[in-house]
């Protein structure tokens, strides 16, 4: 086995990220459109993301869960994305950090 080989991804490696870059995709626009729901089929996709939001703020069972597959830790995926929403959140209205 070449030195190649060994740091070939497989296909199962590519979901689990394709899946984690999801996760955190629908966390991100949810975080920045939830003022804007629709109705319909986006009403559908809009509450999937509201739960992608939840889980990583709260490290829930899909983050645990597909950061073992990544074999990256939890924690720090679900603290790194708090962060972002108070970054996020203090840019948008620092009206409400200058209170503080």
């Amino acid at each position: 086995m070449s030195r190649e080989d060994t740091r070939a991804v497989t296909p199962e490696q590519r979901l689990a990220r394709a899946a984690l870059d999801l996760l955190i995709k629908d966390g991100i626009d949810y975080l920045t459109t939830c003022e804007s729901q629709t109705k319909g089929n986006a009403k559908a996709l809009f509450y999937d993301q509201k739960r992608a939001f939840n889980d990583l703020c709260r490290c829930g069972r899909m983050t645990k869960r597909l950061a073992a597959f990544n074999d990256l830790d939890a924690r720090y995926i679900s603290s790194k994305f708090r962060r972002y929403v108070q970054r996020y959140y203090s840019e948008v209205h620092p009206e409400v950090d200058a209170d503080r």
